[in-house]
C-alpha cells in the first residue's frame, strides 16, 4: 500500500499521475484557479434518484507557482447523495525546505466564468491539513454545498460553471 507520508514528492506525484489518473498543475500565488468543473459537476446535478452510481470523489493535485519551492497540496472533493452534499478540502502532502512551519488555508467560491454566480460569494474556507492529520482531520475541515441548492441555481448546467479555489497563508 503506497503511503504518501514515507514518499518523496517525486514519488507522490508519480503515484497520483499513474494510479488517480491526476496530474499535478502548478498555480500562481494568491490567485484563484479552477479546482472541478464541466463533467464531473455536472453528474452530481443531473444524477436522479436511484440512477445508477457516478463518480463520488475527484482529486486534483498542485503545487504553487514554483513547484520546486512549493508543498504539495491535494483537494479532495466527495459527493455524498444520501446527504445531499458536495463537500472540499485539501491537504498538504509535502513540505518544502522553504516553508516549513507556514500554515495554509484554502477558499472554495461557486463561479460561472471566474465570477461569482450571485453579487455576493457561495463558498467558504478552510484550514489546510496536513497528511499527518487525516484522515480524521478531513471528515471535518472541510467546506460543504448543499445539492439542492446547487441545482436551485442551475450550477453545473453552463460551460464556465467551476469550483474556484485559493490557497492563502494563515497568519497567527
Amino acid at each position: 500500500m503506497f503511503k504518501v507520508s514515507s514518499a518523496s514528492k517525486e514519488d507522490v506525484i508519480s503515484h497520483f499521475k499513474n494510479q488517480h489518473n491526476c496530474f499535478e498543475r502548478s498555480i500562481a500565488d494568491d490567485a484563484w484557479f479552477v479546482a472541478e468543473s464541466g463533467g464531473f459537476l455536472r453528474s452530481i446535478i443531473e444524477r436522479k434518484a436511484g440512477a445508477p452510481s457516478t463518480p463520488s470523489d475527484f482529486l486534483r493535485l498542485f503545487s504553487r507557482q514554483v513547484p520546486e519551492l512549493s508543498p504539495l497540496f491535494l483537494i479532495h472533493g466527495n459527493v455524498n447523495h444520501v446527504e445531499g452534499l458536495l463537500s472540499v478540502g485539501c491537504v498538504k502532502i509535502s513540505n518544502s525546505k522553504f516553508n516549513m512551519g507556514v500554515q495554509y488555508g484554502i477558499e472554495f467560491q461557486i463561479t460561472r466564468n471566474g465570477n461569482p454566480i450571485y453579487p455576493f460569494p457561495i463558498g467558504g474556507s478552510v484550514i489546510v491539513i496536513s497528511v499527518s492529520q487525516t484522515p480524521q482531520m478531513l471528515k471535518v475541515a472541510k467546506v460543504t454545498f448543499p445539492i439542492e441548492m446547487l441545482k436551485d441555481i442551475g450550477f453545473g448546467m453552463k460551460m464556465g460553471d467551476s469550483l474556484a479555489a485559493k490557497i492563502v497563508h494563515v497568519t497567527n
